[in-house]
């Protein structure tokens, strides 16, 4: 989960980003936003969400409130509804469900009441280290933890849980498997129960979660395990391209080519950092990597690495430069691109301070992709901004 903070220094901290945001912790929508417009960036110490207009650079609303230490978030594939795992010091792991179209928040309550529901025998649902939303937007895929009180913090316990997305309801389970951080990931394809997979990355009970050498595959209208992968490269993050027929492989070092038919790899390329996060344009056709350094000791230089991804391709392009954004390189966090590909958006920021790192206030970066050019940067009012969502 993210490192947190002191309480006496979060306390200040806290303090200084409502007098900086001029707001509570949540506020309504004064207006509006129209589609293609809106971004939403979650992170931070405050306990809601923002929503950015682009047009308008600016945040138009503040979505909450929701726990402040946001772990994980999924998008159901129609991108109507954002789920959140988070927690804070007076509330258990929450699951928060956000209606995208009016920016509220519409369902809210701990995991563990979640789990008492359970059709499946004593599970503990949790996604604080991975989650996604099937491609049929029917479950609710994450991370979690089966039997009762006296089991759930051995290794043997965890399991990949599927919860229904309507009743909010465990209806099925994987495992035992241990899940790394942003190790649940919906395939692209039809999105019909019959047909959808999701990739789990995972490790046996015991074994080291990071880097992960296997890929479970779930998949049919239950998401049952049918398939696993074995690529033979130590795997941290996984993309999938190409309408899921092949996946890219995120390692240490290096970003590899996975062709899911054959199960060759059969491309690779260098990766600038093992901190940073990608993210794919809506044609598939890109790859964008940020590089944040550490975020303490050790700043990044500012930079998106950018890989041509279409057909059975890697190919390392010239960077995207926001090093002279600010006096100190900024600390690139997530990134997402706009649905009609002309923008590529850039979360940063930092609460920690290092010795050659200040800290950062949270920003948003508005990149034109042809021609690699930050457009506008958005004050987010915050700080540690990181996921990033176009709508």
């Amino acid at each position: 989960m993210h490192r947190t903070v002191g309480t006496a220094r979060l306390t200040l901290a806290v303090a200084a980003l409502l007098a900086i945001a001029g707001v509570g912790s949540c506020a309504d929508s004064t207006s509006p936003v129209a589609p293609g417009d809106l971004v939403i960036v979650g992170g931070g110490a405050m306990t809601n969400i923002a929503a950015v207009s682009v047009s308008r650079g600016e945040v138009v609303a503040r979505i909450g409130p929701i726990p402040k230490y946001k772990d994980t978030y999924a998008l159901s594939p129609d991108s109507s509804r954002l789920y959140i795992s988070s927690f804070d010091n007076s509330s258990p792991v929450t699951l928060t469900v956000v209606d995208t179209r009016s920016l509220r928040v519409v369902a809210q309550e701990p995991m563990s009441a979640i789990g008492a529901r359970s059709a499946i025998g004593p599970v503990l649902p949790l996604g604080g280290y991975g989650m996604a939303v099937s491609p049929d937007g029917k479950k609710l895929v994450m991370n979690g933890l089966r039997g009762d009180s006296t089991t759930w913090l051995t290794d043997s316990a965890r399991v990949v849980v599927i919860v229904d997305v309507a009743s909010l309801t465990p209806v099925g389970l994987v495992g035992p498997f241990s899940v790394p951080a942003d190790g649940i990931v919906p395939v692209p394809g039809s999105g019909e129960s019959a047909s959808q997979r999701v990739m789990v990355l995972g490790a046996r009970p015991g074994a080291s979660v990071l880097p992960s050498g296997l890929i479970l595959i779930l998949g049919g209208p239950d998401l049952t395990l049918v398939d696993s992968l074995k690529p033979g490269v130590p795997v941290y993050q996984v993309v999938p391209v190409s309408g899921g027929q092949a996946a890219l492989l995120l390692s240490a070092r290096s970003i590899y080519r996975f062709d899911l038919t054959t199960r060759e790899l059969v491309a690779s390329a260098p990766r600038p950092t093992i901190f940073g996060s990608p993210c794919l344009s809506p044609d598939g056709s890109r790859l964008y990597h940020t590089d944040p350094g550490d975020g303490f000791d050790f700043p990044g230089g500012g930079s998106i690495q950018v890989y041509d991804v279409h057909d059975e391709t890697l190919q390392l392009l010239a960077p995207i430069d926001l090093g002279s954004a600010d006096l100190f390189p900024p600390r690139l966090n997530n990134c997402a691109v706009s649905r009609d590909g002309r923008f590529l958006f850039v979360s940063s920021g930092t609460w920690e301070a290092g010795p050659l790192y200040p800290v950062q206030p949270g920003r948003l970066f508005v990149v034109d992709r042809s021609s690699g050019h930050l457009v506008r940067t958005v004050n987010m009012g915050d700080w540690l901004s990181r996921e990033v969502f176009a709508f």
